[in-house]
Parts: structure tokens; sequence; C-alpha cells
């Protein structure tokens, strides 16, 4: 079997429901089929646009990453904090309402049981949209190429600081401006290295918003230009 056999045959597995699933005891509200139903088919139809079934491509993955997010942290959702803490959300999510769009994403070629974009914690293919889109906003995720991302928010000691992920954003965008020539997923991880060697010794979080984002800018700035030293030296990345 193909890939877009399995991917047909997963999109004919997904559903809104499953007869195992559970509802939070004391919820007031649960979300309606027909709400799983049109966040499933708003996802489909971008992963179509972009060529689902077929094999996914780099672009189409970077492009249904930032305009998936929104989606996902969209009125068919509405999560709360809570709720989007707990993995089985995102496993339902996955294996059971997406099954087709998470293999799209993330294939599995080793077919690990265990593949942790498919289950529920914190690298899941839709988790880590849904938080980027709280933390970052359409504006600055849109902006950010994955691995940029990747360097800010699969850190939870960056990412769990919101105001601290979106100044690293900002200067990422701002300094790749500045440094054209560079690498630009390259340079930002390691910059990121910079800021999260910080955080043990600053109290990010007593910084104003000005303040943050002049000190991490600073800090990105020196970031880039330790990392076009290290490559006119020929030093390793």
């Amino acid at each position: 079997m193909n890939n877009t056999e399995d991917l047909e045959e997963l999109s004919a597995q997904a559903s809104p429901t499953h007869p195992f699933a559970t509802y939070y005891s004391l919820a007031k509200e649960r979300i309606s089929e027909d709400s799983l139903a049109q966040l499933r088919s708003d996802l489909l139809s971008l992963a179509t646009e972009l060529g689902f079934p077929n094999e996914s491509t780099r672009d189409a993955r970077r492009e249904f990453d930032q305009r998936a997010a929104p989606i996902l942290d969209g009125k068919n959702m509405n999560l709360i904090p809570a709720e989007a803490a707990d993995r089985e959300v995102w496993n339902f999510l996955t294996l059971i309402l997406l099954p087709d769009l998470a293999k799209w994403r993330y294939p599995n070629p080793n077919k690990d049981p265990r593949y942790n974009r498919w289950l529920g914690d914190a690298r899941n293919v839709f988790r880590k949209l849904w938080w980027r889109q709280v933390v970052l906003g359409t504006e600055l995720n849109s902006a950010l190429g994955e691995d940029e991302a990747v360097s800010i928010m699969e850190r939870t000691t960056l990412a769990g600081q919101a105001p601290l992920a979106r100044a690293m954003a900002r200067a990422a965008v701002t300094v790749a401006q500045e440094y054209p020539d560079l690498p630009r997923s390259q340079f930002a991880r390691f910059s990121a290295v910079l800021v999260r060697a910080q955080n043990p010794l600053y109290d990010f979080s007593g910084l104003s918003e000005t303040e943050l984002n002049h000190h991490v800018l600073n800090t990105y700035r020196l970031g880039a230009s330790r990392f076009q030293t290290r490559n006119s030296l020929g030093g390793k990345n």
C-alpha cells in the first residue's frame, strides 16, 4: 500500500466521535460533533489546497503549520489552557478526528508506535500549532520559519514565558533582516541558546515589554555577530 492509499484509508476512518471518548464530569458544555466535523473540514480543505493526499513538500508543510494554527485556536475548538494541557485531548484530535492529516504532515517513516508527533504530548503535530498561536499570535507565527519557531516553542523554559517567547520571535525576524546573508534557522537556534543560558540569571518577568524586547534583540544581534564570526573562521555551528 502506498502513502496515498494509507491516507485515503485513514480519511475513511476519521470520525468526530469515538465509543471510548470521555468528557469532564463537571463540564457545563461539551464540544459538539458538528464543531469537530467543521474543524476537520476546515483543516482538510487547507491541506487539500496544499497538495493532500500527495506527499507534502517542505513549503506545503510550512504553510500548513502557519495557516492551521489560527484554525486550531478558532471558535470550533475554543480550548482553555487547562484543556489544552490534557494529552488525551490531542490524542483524540490526532488519532481519531485527524489521523490522515497527522500522517500527511508527519509521515512517521519508521512506523514508530510511540511517535511523539502523533501522541498527545508537547511535540504533537496539532498541540504545538495551537500553542504557537496562543503564545505568538498570527502575525509573529506567520513570520517565522519552522526551525525558528522550534528553537523557541519546543524549549519549555522559553515558551513557558509568553512575553519572552514573543520577544524572541520579534528579534529573530528583525535580525534576519539585518543579516540577510546568514542562514536564518541556524543563527536563530544559536541565538536562542544564548537566551536560554541567561534564563537562570535574569528575572525576565520583572522587565517591561519594551525592556524585554530591547534585551532580547541585543542578545540576538550578539548571536548573529558571533555566528557570522564562527562561519568566517570555519567553525562548526
